[in-house]
């Protein structure tokens, strides 16, 4: 190794694999040249030897917008779940490096959380947004054995009072949408799960029998089941149906749509309608 100065700045000189390298540190110092040299004939090293040099993991904070800005096409209501969970993550996680949060820090964020009175669904929920973050990097498996999620009961869920329905129903019927109101009124009349009459189709309705089929569901059982029809639910799918003209089987009952308003007095209209997309979520 050779170390020169030209005018006030130092350069190196070396020779590597047959080659003579002569490059500029672009500094005034020597300690700075030498260590330049060093950096560049360990780069020359490592590109001989195809080693790549290992990249420090994001810090939690930096990996977690990442790994949002890449779950692109979710639904509006799934990322607002992911980012209330990232809130709660980036407060306990958000400057520790990936590779250095511990099942034992995992364990504390649990405790903290459950101290606050949150529900084990919500920490559970907060957890596998953390899970998926650090899988994204490759750094979960090697502390996935040592971490549990909590244990959940199992809801009952609650029916609504005749108050709660009026007032849901009252507040669907002031929706610009002219879906969200029949969907509801199907929901309540056929337990049917949101998912389930959103991805509902025309084949799946039988008008004569007064019943209709459930497509995929979010169990097996619930898959293919046959729900019949009180008067209410009849009348509804009646009162979708004049919505349209030459429905085939395969057209959604709820299909994707637009509104907006037209004309001098403003009115209310739907365009873009897409028979072959169900509504959004």
């Amino acid at each position: 190794m050779s170390l020169f100065k030209r005018g006030n700045v130092w350069w190196y000189k070396f020779h590597f694999a047959g080659v003579e390298y002569r490059e500029s540190s672009k500094s005034d110092s020597k300690v700075v040249a030498r260590e330049a040299e060093h950096a560049r004939r360990r780069e020359l090293q490592q590109s001989w030897n195809q080693i790549k040099p290992r990249k420090l993991p994001p810090s939690f904070s930096m990996a977690s917008t990442d790994w949002l800005n890449s779950r692109s096409g979710i639904a509006p209501s799934t990322e607002r779940s992911y980012r209330l969970a990232l809130d709660q993550l980036i407060k306990e996680f958000g400057k520790k490096l990936l590779c250095d949060i511990t099942a034992e820090d995992i364990a504390a964020f649990q405790n903290r959380r459950k101290r606050e009175n949150i529900s084990n669904r919500t920490v559970n929920i907060d957890l596998a947004v953390l899970r998926q973050v650090m899988r994204k990097h490759r750094m979960w498996e090697g502390i996935s054995q040592d971490v549990r999620f909590l244990k959940e009961a199992p809801s009952p869920g609650m029916a609504l009072s005749s108050e709660e329905e009026s007032r849901l129903l009252d507040a669907a019927g002031k929706s610009r949408s002219r879906s969200l109101y029949p969907l509801i009124l199907l929901a309540l009349n056929t337990g049917m799960r949101s998912n389930e009459l959103r991805l509902l189709t025309w084949g799946q309705v039988n008008f004569l029998a007064k019943s209709l089929v459930v497509g995929k569901s979010k169990t097996v059982s619930g898959t293919g089941r046959i729900i019949p029809l009180n008067s209410r639910a009849f009348e509804t799918l009646l009162h979708c149906r004049s919505f349209f003209q030459n429905i085939e089987p395969v057209h959604f009952v709820f299909p994707s749509e637009k509104y907006g308003l037209a004309g001098n007095n403003q009115t209310l209209c739907t365009y873009g309608v897409d028979p072959t997309k169900p509504m959004q979520r």
